[in-house]
This record gives structure tokens, C-alpha cells and sequence, in this order.
């Protein structure tokens, strides 16, 4: 539990409890898809129209990801950059003395 180092144990059940109810919740969300996959698909027109929906939301979906990934490649590059420009705490410094990230960043 190195990771968790300085966490009381409340906050480490916590962290836990948050993992565990993450792993039932994706099972869950495999259950249902698994049910909602052997079910019947309907008549053409159905599949016609559901065909037409699942066209709509792909368009609506990748225009989404157009607008929103290079705000997140500035963002990340922000974040990943902001340690030239205001250097670590000693406080940050002396409790990640030990992690290779730190010392990859700073040299």
C-alpha cells in the first residue's frame, strides 16, 4: 500500500469501497448489455429507423471528439509544461524524493 501512504484507514477503506462499487457497477453494465443483445431486433422498419438513429448519434459523437481532444492536448501539454514554469514545492520535492517522474521532469 505504498500508494496510500499517508491515508488514514477511513480514507483507504474508502478509496477501496470506491473501487469495489466502480467493478460491480461494470459488471452490472455487462449484464444488461448481454440482455439487451439477445433480444429480438424487430421488424425491417424497425432496424430501418434504429439504423437511422445509430447514424445520427455517430455524426453528433465524432463532432464532439473534434471539438474536445485538442482541448485536451492543450490541457495536458499545460499541465505537463506547468512544471518548468513554476518549479515543485519543497514540500512536493521531499515527499516525491523517491518517484522517477519527479527527477525526469526537473532535469
Amino acid at each position: 500500500m505504498y500508494y496510500m501512504q499517508g491515508l488514514t484507514s477511513l480514507e483507504a477503506i474508502a478509496i477501496w469501497v470506491v473501487f469495489g462499487i466502480a467493478i460491480v457497477g461494470l459488471l452490472y453494465a455487462l449484464l444488461l448489455r448481454s440482455q439487451i443483445l439477445r433480444e429480438e431486433k424487430g421488424t425491417e422498419k424497425m432496424q430501418e429507423v434504429w439504423g437511422a438513429i445509430k447514424d445520427g448519434a455517430n455524426a453528433y459523437l465524432q463532432r464532439q471528439i473534434g471539438s474536445i481532444v485538442p482541448l485536451i492536448v492543450v490541457l495536458t501539454l499545460a499541465l505537463f509544461f506547468s512544471v518548468y514554469i513554476v518549479p515543485p514545492s519543497p514540500e512536493a520535492l521531499e515527499r516525491f524524493a523517491n518517484q522517477s517522474l519527479i527527477k525526469f521532469v526537473l532535469l
